[in-house]
């Protein structure tokens, strides 16, 4: 058995072994100073560094690094001036970490302003501030709001665009509708026609500003034997145009060029003595009448389907396009014949 005192006298070795170890373990500088706290000034240097420095510390450590004669009355005046920059400082930079890219934007053309160019303080500010990349100032080009009404007053005039009857015509959700409008032209035609006006747009920004019930004429709203006329005589200038006998695919140039006035009601309509017998110029001094040319043509043909559980015979009518394969003689006398029965409506 063992005593009590054996155990006492065991346990007290036991520890003074242990602190003989710790001892040897970490070295200490015997001649390095102390503070009241028991730690040696390069431990507290240490941890001074390793803290993040408060707007307040680093106001102090400036005063007492650049100016430590100043007097106490206007120490407190340089700290307190000193001090809301440091504040304001940590903020915008806390602020920048923390916000998206957009927010960070913002900051970033704050640092862009004026006087911060006429200083030249962008770097210093922007290292300050955690600024992160090249700090650029884009010049926006800002549509104004006089522009885009113009534009839309241009769309929405009746030489431009025409409005649709159907009841289902309408572009839009809900109640959000709008009734649909057909171009008269391509927006090519229509933006020479804005700024011959006096418009000073470009032309991305003409078409940006096309209000969204303007849309072009597909065949499905064409499909009418005015329209049906008017698309088969471009596919014959089309040709033409292809091939050099006239100088333009342009039907409203072409017919202009044989009229008197495009706004006289006689002169469309084939009433006028001076320009009823006209006809387009053509060149023919590089083609024959018996060349041969092929052109589309849209023709309207039956087609037969089955429908529903009796399987119903069905024929329907629909316009599609065909390549039509002729002589030049025969292109020519159909091209003739079809400019001279257009009526002012496709103008």
């Amino acid at each position: 058995m063992i005593s009590n005192s054996e155990r006492t006298e065991n346990k007290s070795l036991i520890n003074s072994s242990e602190n003989k170890t710790n001892s040897e373990s970490v070295p200490t500088d015997i001649n390095a100073p102390t503070t009241s706290s028991g730690l040696t000034t390069n431990d507290k240097s240490e941890n001074e560094d390793l803290r993040e420095k408060t707007p307040m510390s680093k106001t102090l450590s400036f005063i007492n690094e650049n100016i430590p004669s100043i007097s106490t009355p206007e120490k407190n005046k340089v700290k307190k001036q000193i001090l809301q920059l440091n504040v304001i400082s940590a903020s915008l930079q806390t602020a920048y970490e923390k916000h998206d890219i957009n927010s960070k934007q913002i900051l970033k053309d704050i640092v862009s302003s004026e006087a911060i160019e006429k200083y030249n303080l962008k770097t210093d500010i922007s290292k300050s501030l955690g600024l992160k990349g090249r700090v650029r100032k884009f010049k926006k080009k800002e549509r104004t709001y006089k522009e885009a009404k113009e534009i839309r007053i241009f769309f929405n005039r009746d030489d431009n665009t025409r409005m649709t009857a159907g009841k289902k015509e309408c572009v839009g959700r809900g109640n959000d509708k709008l009734q649909k409008q057909f171009l008269l032209t391509s927006l090519k035609k229509l933006y020479t026609k804005y700024v011959s006006e006096g418009g000073k747009v470009s032309f991305s920004t003409f078409r940006r500003n096309r209000p969204r019930n303007v849309v072009r004429p597909k065949l499905i709203d064409r499909n009418t034997v005015a329209c049906i006329k008017h698309s088969n005589l471009a596919f014959k200038v089309a040709h033409l145009k292809k091939i050099g006998v006239i100088g333009t695919s342009d039907l409203q140039e072409l017919l202009a060029s044989s009229v008197c006035s495009v706004e006289s009601y006689d002169c469309m309509y084939l009433n006028c003595e001076k320009c009823k017998d006209n006809n387009p110029e053509m060149n023919l001094t590089d083609i024959t009448n018996n060349t041969e040319c092929t052109w589309i043509q849209r023709i309207r043909k039956e087609f037969t389907f089955e429908k529903g559980i009796g399987r119903k015979i069905i024929t329907t009518k629909k316009y599609v396009k065909e390549s039509i394969k002729g002589t030049f003689s025969e292109l020519k006398e159909m091209f003739l014949a079809d400019t001279t029965c257009i009526p002012a409506a496709f103008l």
